[in-house]
């Protein structure tokens, strides 16, 4: 058995204790990447529907998602809605109808590829009062600024059901800066 004035030093040896102490480095700041601009419009009836825009973004270069990663010709915009149903029936929200507007009048479709990659309904079903978020993706192909989107919500056969509710809204978007645009069109 070793005598206790030896272990010591032999215990702190093969621990590696220095004089020296290291200084420890913070992480090196990088940009934040961009974040979506909130909306401040509140919800408008569209038929049965109340939507409201809820945040927005251009100038978006490339999507990923689980499965696959799209770099489009064009800028992406992309636009987060609320959609409630404000009645006590089923109400269905057609993606294929909604419309990204563009400073100059144009209307712009959803994008297909952004909108599947990034696993967004063609369409959404809505029970009594209900409300469902989602993602509208879309390529606008001019210089021209978003402006604003115009949603259309269900539509109902019965005139008398109808009455006083308008077929489509154009929500105002704000967006600092917005550099993308477009023709009417279905991308590929």
């Amino acid at each position: 058995m070793l005598p206790p004035l030896v272990v010591v030093p032999l215990v702190l040896g093969l621990m590696g204790c220095s004089s020296g102490a290291r200084e420890v480095q913070p992480p090196s700041p990088t940009a934040p990447p961009p974040l979506d601009t909130p909306q401040t419009g509140l919800p408008q009836q569209t038929g049965h529907l109340l939507v409201q825009a809820l945040s927005a973004r251009c100038g978006i270069i490339t999507v990923t998602g689980t499965h696959a990663e799209f770099t489009p010709e064009h800028p992406l915009c992309k636009v987060r809605v609320r959609v409630t149903s404000n009645d006590s029936s089923f109400h269905t929200f057609d993606i294929a109808e909604q419309r990204l507007v563009l400073a100059d009048g144009t209307l712009v479709a959803t994008h297909p590829d952004a909108m599947n990659i990034k696993r967004q309904p063609r369409s959404v079903e809505l029970g009594a009062r209900n409300a469902h978020e989602l993602d509208l993706w879309f390529s606008p192909q001019s210089a021209s600024p978003a402006s604003g989107l115009r949603l259309v919500g269900d539509h109902d056969t019965n005139p008398l059901a109808t009455a006083g509710q308008t077929d489509a809204v154009v929500l105002p978007l704000e967006l600092p800066g917005a550099t993308t645009g477009a023709q009417e069109s279905t991308p590929r």
